[in-house]
């Protein structure tokens, strides 16, 4: 995983003369993203900018990557896991690399295929190319199909240059707000096109399933996804992701989706994969005699792994909460709830590894939130579902991401692979409705249950944020309302007029973003009714913009239900 930076010239003209300290001091600002090394190229009309954590190829992936006759550039950030099968259709030659890092398949690509070289790439990505034939200068920004990695883009305040950047930190200060923009998943971005959608999948229509049960959908045969085909497409995912030649840990949080993953990891054809790993490491985060602490050292036990656990108690977190909020750019309060303790737990882990895998995305897929217990309409679920999935680049990832990163450690999603976010959305909905004899996410369990600690087959969802204290997020905002006045907050609608903070605790972080990102509410997905839930279509009462209503749910299932006591 890696922080890039990218300048381009707006006029043509020179950009370089003078600008390399500048540029330095720019990409020191995302050093977290990558401390192992760092690299600038000075290309006249262009800059690029690269700090490296060193995954594949440690000793020979230095970035920018140029190819023999540096007539073209890249520097990526990510992972393209199926490199080796676009060297073999590229027909790249030994001879031709210059490195051995997969990232060097982008250029390889573009010569071949041009901008289409995006809709190919299979990974987590993005990525800045420049490629100069005499005075023709082309550039191709891109950003993965579903959003796994973040990109930036915007120009400078003296309207010189292009700016791209892998967090909004490394170029915020360089541009006005107004030309600032995200670029959003699935998009690339040329000078002369402007964004493009490259990625349009077959799910993300509202004729998806009857499509494919009418044989409309090439190469989808005409049925629901099966059972089988949806544990061979997570495996597969979780095969590209052993894609290292460092060490790979899991972190666990003992509930369903993370167990499912660290399942699948033990099992003999995944573990051969693990060429850099033994044991298997484990990494939990909570209060001590929480749900997820208790329930990941059963898991831990039942899978045999190394566990280790980052225990913490209120008065530990408290003076994190600004870095957190700088870290994680955003100021969504059900969402910096819930990075608390990603932000603990990716510090933990990186004491131990580089790569870690999660259970990320398994909820978008199989409609495992509680507020589905409200659905009974498998017509409203799926869409629903792509409602949801549609926004993770602006949640569940950014916190994936940010938090991190933000102690230098690669996070990869399983279950936000392409190929099987393809499958599940093809399984039956009626299958995936909770009701009166099935809790959320049924299916998926009875597919695992067997290869899982029986103590957490049936365990309630619990979202981050509560998993690792029952009493967390009301202590977190209680504590809140003591730093916010009474008067701040009665004139927070003239303070922030938009997307305004409806308690002390939206404020504090809304204040805290304003102070390192001013001007950037843009950049900030706010759900409908202050909370993922409130933007469903349906009537449901299991959470409110302040939180889970009845935190007591989170013991139904629970294995160790009678131990937790935080």
């Amino acid at each position: 995983m890696c922080g890039i930076l990218a300048g381009i010239s707006c006029d043509g003209s020179d950009i370089c003369q003078e600008s390399k300290q500048r540029i330095l001091q720019m990409l020191e600002k995302m050093t977290h993203r990558g401390p192992d090394e760092s690299g600038v190229h000075l290309g006249g009309r262009f800059w690029l900018g690269h700090t490296r954590l060193s995954i594949v190829s440690p000793s020979h992936g230095h970035q920018p990557i140029t190819d023999h006759d540096e007539s073209t550039y890249v520097c990526v950030n990510g992972e393209i896991y199926n490199h080796l099968d676009l060297r073999a259709e590229v027909g790249v030659l030994d001879s031709q690399r210059t490195t051995d890092s997969d990232s060097e398949i982008v250029i390889h690509g573009y010569k071949k295929f041009g901008n289409d070289i995006c809709e190919k790439l299979l990974g987590m990505f993005a990525f800045v190319l420049i490629s100069q034939q005499g005075e023709d200068l082309k550039v191709l920004a891109c950003r993965d199909k579903i959003g796994i990695k973040p990109l930036y883009l915007g120009k400078s305040k003296d309207g010189r240059e292009y700016l791209l950047s892998s967090e909004l930190k490394g170029i915020v200060n360089e541009c006005r707000p107004e030309d600032l923009q995200l670029v959003p998943a699935g998009h690339y971005w040329t000078p002369e096109t402007g964004l493009i959608k490259y990625y349009n999948p077959a799910w993300d229509t509202d004729s998806f399933l009857d499509d494919a049960l009418k044989n409309r959908i090439p190469a989808v045969p005409a049925r629901y996804a099966t059972v089988e085909e949806c544990k061979a497409a997570l495996e597969e995912a979780v095969i590209r992701r052993c894609m290292a030649d460092v060490e790979i840990g899991l972190l666990l949080s003992g509930g369903l989706d993370s167990s499912i993953i660290g399942a699948i990891m033990h099992e003999p054809r995944v573990k051969a994969h693990l060429k850099a790993t033994g044991t298997i490491k484990s990494f939990a985060v909570g209060q001590e005699g929480s749900p997820d602490i208790l329930a990941a050292r059963v898991v831990s036990k039942y899978l045999g792994t190394e566990h280790y656990e980052a225990l913490f108690t209120p008065e530990m977190v408290f003076p994190l909460l600004e870095k957190i909020v700088y870290h994680m750019e955003t100021y969504e309060p059900e969402l910096i709830r819930s990075c608390i303790p990603n932000y603990l737990l990716a510090q933990k882990a990186a004491e131990h590894v580089k790569v870690v895998l999660t259970g990320e995305g398994s909820d978008e897929l199989w409609s495992g939130y509680l507020y589905y217990g409200d659905c009974s309409d498998e017509t409203m679920l799926q869409e629903e579902n792509r409602r949801i999935l549609k926004a993770v680049q602006f949640v569940n990832l950014q916190r994936a991401d940010r938090m991190s990163m933000a102690h230098s450690l690669e996070a990869r999603v399983p279950f936000f692979d392409v190929n099987y976010i393809a499958t599940a959305m093809r399984v039956d909905p009626k299958e995936k409705l909770i009701t009166s004899d099935r809790c959320e996410k049924w299916l998926l369990r009875t597919m695992y249950q067997d290869v899982l600690a029986k103590e957490v087959v049936w365990r309630t969802k619990a979202m981050q944020c509560e998993g690792v204290g029952m009493t967390w997020v009301q202590i977190l905002q209680a504590h809140i309302s003591e730093l916010v006045s009474d008067a701040d907050f009665q004139h927070a609608a003239a303070t922030f007029p938009l997307n305004p903070p409806q308690s002390k605790e939206e404020y504090y972080y809304r204040a805290i973003f304003e102070k390192y990102y001013p001007g950037c509410e843009k950049f900030v997905h706010v759900w409908p009714g202050g909370c993922r839930a409130a933007g469903a279509p349906w009537k449901n009462d299991k959470y409110t913009r302040h939180g889970l209503v009845d935190v007591n749910v989170l013991k139904k299932g629970h294995g160790c239900a009678g131990y937790i006591s935080a």
